[in-house]
């Protein structure tokens, strides 16, 4: 039987009200600040408000960079006394940060910080009160930046890491959104072109960038998990509050693993989806499925360069699929284009298959067969249905002998029995 005294029990604040009511201060603060940069820019002259209001920012970041990396060195070394991990490491885990003041002191000036920066990013444009900028490039370039920075800035806070992804997201969305329903131009290495293409090209790389940084943090937790584990067994044996605080930082550490596979996963089909997008802003919205085959032709092995790392079959089976859009369109429109131009899909598709034979990878056998079969297979069907949707037999005739030549070459090649019978 106990003999804790309930009223000592009832006390003691449980550790999830405490995480609680603390990060209900936080955003209380983060909406504070937004409210006082409000006032701020009424009183102040547009140049000065912008470049003051940011500065301000970079100050209250650094500022609760250093208390709250202050505060995890003062938590670790009481820590210290009562628990090391096996390798002598300290076990400093999550119920450590959270019990934390100056911690939590750190964390809710850096999100004072990050938010007053996004405010006055956005503001710098789309606030009509506020605006100091005259185009809206400058806006979109601080609004993409920060959250480049927050992400791998915060990604070792143990609070804030999980508002990153919303962030960057929103942030994103903002962005997109308005360069890619803008009918302005603009001029690229002397070619003159719409913002919307060229929005349409700088997402597929945002959007793939987020995909490899979150796949690097997803590795950097497992590592992480991997050491807790290691370290959960050692806590037990100094009693069960230490064992206590070793699984709730085995359960952050997880939940920050997953946090960053759903990112990297969802951010590279935001990246395909602006592939697909890409032809629609190059031309013009009635030719968009005539001509799409082609261009998503040229993305797919790009698409797969940026998947190749991956494990997960998710990315390369979406990938898989925009091929086989391209072809299945390719085969079925009506539009007038040689049988050179028609055949950079097939092209395209051995390219990929002999990516997956001959490029090195942490995939297993039967994967990487998969991927070989699917484009190698289907590229040869493709080429020879070609001629047949687009020309009378006599005409494909020439056309099919050329690429029984060219097949048996591949086949004594690549030493592939399928093609050759």
């Amino acid at each position: 039987m106990s003999n804790r005294h309930p009223a000592a029990h009832a006390a003691g604040s449980p550790l999830e009200i405490m995480i609680a009511g603390r990060a209900l201060n936080t955003a209380a603060v983060a909406l504070l600040t937004v409210g006082v940069a409000i006032a701020f820019c009424v009183m102040l002259s547009v140049f000065i408000r912008t470049t003051s209001g940011i500065t301000l920012a970079i100050a209250v970041i650094v500022a609760g960079d250093a208390i709250t990396r202050q505060g995890s060195r003062d938590r670790r070394l009481k820590a210290s006394i009562r628990l090391h991990g096996p390798d002598g490491r300290t076990l400093l885990g999550l119920q450590d940060v959270f019990q934390s003041r100056p911690y939590w002191i750190g964390t809710t000036l850096l999100a004072a910080g990050y938010t007053l920066a996004a405010f006055f990013a956005h503001a710098a444009y789309y606030l009509p009160a506020v605006a100091g900028f005259q185009n809206a490039l400058p806006c979109w370039v601080l609004e993409l930046t920060l959250a480049a920075v927050a992400t791998i800035h915060l990604s070792g806070n143990r609070i804030l890491r999980y508002l990153t992804v919303p962030f960057t997201l929103a942030a994103s969305a903002n962005v997109l959104y308005h360069a890619l329903t803008s009918t302005e131009h603009v001029a690229v290495f002397g070619l003159v072109t719409n913002v919307s293409a060229v929005a349409s090209v700088v997402g597929v790389l945002w959007f793939a960038a987020l995909t490899a940084l979150h796949q690097k943090l997803e590795a950097v937790h497992a590592s992480n998990l991997g050491n807790t584990l290691g370290e959960n067994s050692h806590a037990r044996r100094h009693g069960a509050n230490s064992a206590d605080a070793a699984s709730f930082d085995n359960l952050g550490e997880r939940a920050a693993r997953l946090m960053h596979r759903i990112a990297h996963e969802g951010y590279f089909v935001l990246a395909a989806v602006n592939a697909l997008a890409l032809p629609k802003f190059c031309g013009s919205a009635e030719g968009f499925l005539e001509y799409a085959p082609l261009w998503w032709a040229i993305e797919t092995p790009a698409l797969l360069a940026i998947s190749w790392r991956s494990k997960s079959f998710v990315k390369h089976s979406l990938v898989m699929g925009i091929w086989a859009l391209s072809a299945v369109l390719l085969l079925t429109n009506k539009v007038d284009l040689s049988p050179v131009v028609r055949m950079a899909i097939p092209v395209s598709g051995v390219v990929m298959a002999l990516t997956y034979r001959y490029i090195s990878s942490t995939w297993a056998h039967w994967q990487k067969k998969i991927g070989y079969s699917f484009y190698l297979y289907g590229s040869v069907a493709v080429a020879v249905a070609l001629p047949l949707f687009h020309m009378t037999p006599l005409e494909a005739l020439p056309y099919w002998l050329a690429q029984s030549g060219v097949v048996l070459a591949m086949a004594l090649a690549l030493k592939d029995k399928v093609l050759q019978r």
